[in-house]
């Protein structure tokens, strides 16, 4: 059993969840909402919400006994660090592995054996930047970069499939080997 910590305001996440959990029948998710403190994505609104990781952790643990825990804002993992989160998520549940959309982004390039990369992002620009650094600390080269610099959840969740295709054969580049699209 896995438990997810969301972002409140995220209205993708559980479904498409659902969806790849489809593929591994054994497996099932439960859910946690974490309210950001401004409704912001911004790394202010990150650190006032961090502590508050612990209280979703603990209902999970409380509601499921998830053998996982893992936070579901990729831009929240990399704004706070593997170490911060995994010290939140154990803050409520201690007999749990931990895990984030961060280390899951970087896990997924190196499967890949992925080095190379273009990065799409909906995160303001602070964010996009922070997004790349992580990528670079991490062995990964960012080649290019944009974002939509969207400041709240909701406007992430309106994207539509056909606005991310165009921007993703804007910013394709022939030396990377992937396009890293940021965002749970």
């Amino acid at each position: 059993l896995l438990g997810c910590i969301k972002i409140a305001s995220d209205e993708v996440i559980e479904n498409e969840a659902k969806i790849l959990l489809s593929f591994f029948p054994d497996v099932d998710i439960v859910f946690s909402k974490l309210p950001l403190a401004d409704g912001l994505v911004t790394p202010e609104s990150f650190m006032k919400s961090a502590s508050t990781i612990s209280t979703s952790s603990l209902r999970l643990g409380m509601l499921a006994s998830p053998s996982v825990i893992g936070l579901a804002c990729t831009s929240m993992s990399f704004t706070l660090g593997n170490r911060r989160v995994d010290q939140e998520i154990h803050a409520g549940c201690i007999n749990v592995q931990t895990t984030d959309m961060a280390r899951g982004q970087i896990d997924a390039l190196n499967a890949l054996g992925i080095e190379r990369v273009c990065l799409l992002t909906p995160y303001i620009d602070i964010l996009s930047k922070k997004n790349a650094e992580f990528l670079r600390e991490n062995g990964i080269q960012v080649l290019r970069r944009h974002t939509l610099n969207l400041v709240t959840d909701e406007e992430t969740s309106l994207i539509t499939k056909e606005s991310i295709r165009k921007m993703v054969t804007k910013i394709d580049c022939e030396e990377a080997d992937a396009i890293v699209i940021g965002c749970s």
